[in-house]
């Protein structure tokens, strides 16, 4: 069960960085908050994944980055304070 748990998480990051309109973007940032409360991303990976989530030009993305940085806390690591500074400059995540 793990392992496709992985695998699903690993396959949308791949749809959201190709900007495919097949992306449920609110269940991969389920799928995102559930793997943090895990402990199973780094703070650097979900940082990453919150500006792919900011710039991204899918329906929703944007807000849902912004959300995602919101829920866990921007001041607790130094790379979500940078992404969260991101989306204060960004026209869709601000």
């Amino acid at each position: 069960m793990q392992q496709s748990w992985v695998g699903t998480i690993e396959r949308e990051w791949q749809q959201l960085r190709r900007a495919d309109s097949t992306l449920d973007v609110e269940k991969f940032t389920r799928h995102v908050l559930a793997a943090n409360k895990t402990g199973f991303l780094s703070p650097e990976s979900l940082a990453a994944i919150a500006n792919a989530l900011l710039t991204s030009t899918l329906n929703d993305a944007p807000c849902l980055g912004r959300r995602l940085l919101e829920r866990i806390g921007a001041n607790r690591h130094p790379a979500w304070r940078v992404a969260m500074a991101i989306s204060l400059v960004t026209p869709t995540g601000g």
